[in-house]
């Protein structure tokens, strides 16, 4: 009985124990998640530390927006500030990866933002001194204050090659594995710390500080996010070009026309140069490097010419090749989005086209949809077969309830592919987003003479300009948009660019819209418009000033797009069917 009774004891004595830490558990947990900070505090937070803005001065609304990710690798947050005060406006957009801040981006800032702190210098103005900011000092302040906010002293050390800079000098500095740029042009000063070894810089691993006017513009992150996986060089700059141009021979690209797709292959190569070395990370690589796509990795990027224009106006081959294993790391055809001069143009004699099948695009298509609805009556017809075969065996045989409920379990998965599958089929055979890419490459900008030259964009923007609208337009292309590049000439035309968004918002639910110019804005109707200009452009002739008398500039308004324009396009549509970006090169 005693033992009994001990039993019973310790077993209450337990109940008991475990009620209570339950209980307290219980108590503790919703405290626990009240004190976990979120990320729009934490933005409020750096306004008011670190940044020095007084957002008790402010009435401050912030939204959080949909989750994304950084490079479709990192999950990140988006959290959106508008601050108003008597003659202040601040709207801000601040980005989080992994709860970490990686990017603010001042949109708009209008008036004078109420500060409880500022960095300034005395400047002597005719017989007065006067206190202005000070740019260097202020970005100085600001990664020291940040570092308090994170713990890192790595902020810290940035903000000791601020010392002894003077805004107006534009320079570059290294210490260490960081290397420190500069630039001061019109009121806008950039700072941005990048790795660095041996001379091999890594641009993605970065830190970097915008000023305009002395306040922020832009504070960018991604330092922690890239990683150094190698260092190692074994490949010099002779083995890259020789590698280069082998692998260059053998390489082939696509083309499309009338339905069908064809290989380009054999044509000539002639001559290969080093572009640049640099780390980059595995994202792209045709074989990644290891588990962690944003893994950096020493490169040599080479660019291997050929002795013509080739079908897509392809000109040359670019090779990325890892410098510690001396293997390719990416492989693609260089195009220009102007039309060459007849006598470089390839004959069908100088290469080789290869067809890819025997079937067109829409075959293609349509052969996926016939092989989606000749795999449902297979798989209908086995579960269908299956299913009463099953409950037959469960009576007779008195199967485990267990195999009753799969069978239920497959019905349902059933009934759900007959519904589930139309919509997969449809979605595969037509995509439902479209991206539209422009481009201005100032045609009408051109110098009078035996040897005319686009005076508004150089040789070299015009390259990477078609470069990045090429890049771009595989990104969208890869993420399932139906995608046009019209960058350059008819296709980036005024009328052209207007009907294009016209006739795509008619046929796709989502549309992207990307340019790239030299725009800003005009007069119109004494009103002033944003624009961004078609690729005729409004400067049009010889240099202004070159002649006498000299030329009024811009001497032909007509050819920009102007904000008016695009709104009466969009909003024959649901406006929020359109996202819409500008790069101003």
């Amino acid at each position: 009985m005693a033992k009994n009774s001990k039993r019973k004891l310790l077993s209450i004595t337990v109940f008991l124990s475990l009620l209570l830490i339950s209980s307290a558990y219980a108590t503790l947990v919703p405290n626990v998640h009240a004190a976990e900070i979120t990320v729009q505090q934490k933005g409020l937070t750096i306004l008011n530390d670190v940044i020095g803005l007084d957002v008790e001065k402010y009435d401050t609304v912030s939204k959080e927006g949909p989750q994304d990710s950084y490079l479709g690798v990192v999950p990140q947050e988006n959290v959106r500030y508008t601050l108003e005060s008597t003659g202040s406006k601040i709207d801000a957009l601040y980005t989080f990866t992994n709860g970490k801040l990686r990017m603010i981006h001042v949109l708009e800032s209008e008036g004078t933002p109420r500060l409880t702190k500022s960095a300034t210098k005395p400047v002597q103005l005719g017989n007065k001194t006067v206190q202005v900011i000070d740019v260097p000092e202020t970005a100085k302040v600001f990664l020291n204050d940040y570092q308090r906010y994170s713990g890192n002293s790595f902020y810290g050390d940035l903000a000791s090659m601020l010392e002894h800079v003077d805004a107006k000098e534009n320079l570059t500095k290294t210490s260490g594995n960081v290397k420190l740029e500069m630039t001061d042009s019109g009121g806008s000063t950039t700072f941005k710390w990048t790795y660095t070894f041996n001379g091999i810089d890594a641009p993605s691993k970065c830190v970097a500080l915008g000023y305009k006017d002395g306040f922020l513009k832009y504070f960018i992150d991604n330092w922690d996010l890239y990683k150094i996986g190698s260092t190692t060089v074994n490949l010099s700059e002779q083995e890259a070009v020789d590698i280069a141009m082998e692998r260059a021979r053998t390489f082939s690209w696509n083309m499309s026309s009338d339905n069908d797709t064809v290989k380009i292959t054999n044509f000539k190569v002639t001559n290969a140069m080093i572009w640049e070395n640099v780390f980059c990370s595995n994202l792209y690589a045709d074989q990644p490097r290891s588990e962690d796509p944003l893994m950096l990795y020493p490169v040599r990027h080479v660019w291997v010419s050929l002795d013509k224009f080739y079908p897509g106006n392809v000109y040359g081959i670019e090779v990325y090749l890892w410098a510690d294993t001396k293997d390719v790391a990416y492989i693609q055809e260089r195009f220009s989005t102007l039309d060459p001069p007849v006598d470089l143009v390839a004959t069908s004699d100088d290469y080789t086209v290869q067809p890819l099948s025997g079937q067109s695009v829409n075959e293609i298509e349509s052969n996926y949809l016939l092989i989606t609805w000749a795999t449902f009556p297979v798989f209908a017809g086995i579960m269908l077969g299956v299913i009463p075969v099953w409950f037959l065996l469960s009576k007779k045989k008195n199967l485990p309830k267990s195999f009753c409920k799969i069978g239920g379990i497959l019905l349902c998965v059933l009934v759900f592919s007959t519904i589930a599958l139309v919509p997969i089929a449809k979605v595969n055979a037509e995509s439902t987003r479209g991206a539209l890419i422009f481009g201005s490459r100032s045609d009408g900008a051109m110098t009078e003479g035996q040897n005319p030259y686009h005076w508004r964009k150089t040789a070299n923007e015009l390259t990477r300009q078609g470069t990045t609208s090429n890049a771009i337009s595989n990104y969208f292309r890869d993420d399932g948009y139906a995608t046009e590049n019209h960058q350059g000439y008819p296709g980036s035309l005024h009328d052209n660019v207007l009907d294009e968004i016209d006739v795509t918002a008619d046929q796709h639910s989502l549309v992207a819209i990307v340019d790239f110019d030299h725009g800003v804005g005009n007069i119109i109707d004494d009103e002033f418009h944003f624009m961004f200009e078609d690729n005729e452009g409004t400067y049009v002739g010889p240099p202004p000033y070159s002649t006498y008398p000299p030329i009024e500039y811009p001497n032909e308004p007509w050819n920009g797009v102007y904000d008016y324009e695009i709104y009466q396009k969009t909003d024959d549509y649901n406006p929020s069917k359109y996202f819409f970006s500008f790069i101003n090169t």
